[in-house]
């Protein structure tokens, strides 16, 4: 059996993932606040990593070597840069990760931004902050680099836009302000295997989103399936991702950013029948998309763990 470990475990959606997989693969989950990972899942397979930072990719590869993990699954984005160094360290270790260049270029929404325009890929017009006139009112803004919805906000006007700046306290060039898209919010699940060809496109409808998606649907979606196509199309790469994106009234299909990591509906695509470490291991050459269940859903409540620490 497979041993994965997945970084970020205090997220939501890791103890679902525990839950789906308990049979086919043995779950490590790692978090610098080891206590928000879920008690249901066993002190043995719960472990404490650092921030990302130096002493990341010395941390990792020691808890990869004790556990005897197979592949790597990383949950948040500032770790993503570091894989690399780890890689170096343990040459063995699978990761479910885009390529490095991929990597780069998404965590920048500025650069993924102005790609997907050089591609002919529908994306919102976005610019940094001092050509906010260039885009109008209203707009979203948005740090250049970030994730889970942080120092997001509409703004109406020029008197808002110099209100966020104070408040955002970063210079001009890492604040961005994008076309303000009104629709439809999907984030969909995209996989790969090792040579880079296109197994899984999850489209996930999103009903109710609070920083992290709450309730959502898996549906198939033919235009979504299309336009997920045509990015990895002219954005190849291995390993798992996620796009974010909106529907429009009129059709009008945009991504707003693509995450080069799993998302935390990742157990509701698996539960939709998508497994991300299969993908990944194929080594057929057939173009073949694995199919999944429409009219899955997702509802996130919350749950009250009362530990009794009688030591």
């Amino acid at each position: 059996m497979l041993r994965l470990l997945q970084t970020g475990g205090g997220g939501a959606g890791a103890e679902a993932i525990e839950r789906l997989w308990a049979n086919r693969y043995e779950l490590h989950f790692a978090d610098a606040d080891i206590d928000a990972i879920a008690p249901t899942i066993s002190s043995d397979r719960r472990h404490r990593i650092p921030m990302a930072g130096p002493e990341w990719a010395f941390a990792m590869a020691d808890v990869c070597r004790r556990a005897g993990i197979d592949i790597l699954i990383p949950g948040v984005d500032e770790e993503l840069p570091l894989i690399p160094q780890l890689q170096e360290m343990l040459p063995k270790l699978i990761t479910l990760v885009p390529s490095p260049s991929f990597v780069t270029l998404m965590r920048d929404k500025l650069a993924f931004a102005n790609a997907f325009s050089a591609a002919g890929i529908d994306a919102p017009r976005t610019v940094t902050i001092d050509r906010v006139q260039e885009i109008g009112f209203p707009c979203l803004a948005k740090p250049r680099a970030g994730r889970g919805s942080r120092g997001i906000q509409i703004l109406n006007s020029l008197e808002e836009v110099n209100a966020y700046r104070i408040l955002a306290r970063q210079p001009d060039n890492q604040l961005l302000v994008q076309e303000l898209l009104k629709g439809q919010e999907w984030t969909v699940y995209v996989s790969a295997d090792r040579a880079g060809n296109l197994r899984g496109v999850v489209p996930v409808k999103v009903n109710v989103k609070r920083g992290i998606t709450i309730r959502a649907e898996t549906m198939l979606h033919k235009g979504i399936e299309g336009y997920c196509k045509a990015i990895h199309t002219r954005f190849p790469t291995a390993g798992s991702y996620n796009v974010q994106l909106m529907e429009t009234a009129d059709g009008r299909l945009a991504a707003f950013e693509v995450n080069p990591r799993v998302s935390t509906t990742l157990c509701l695509a698996i539960a939709a029948g998508a497994d991300p470490i299969q993908d990944l291991m194929r080594d057929d050459s057939g173009q073949g998309i694995r199919s999944f269940d429409s009219g899955v859903q997702l509802r996130r409540n919350w749950f009250n763990h009362i530990i009794h620490d009688r030591s």
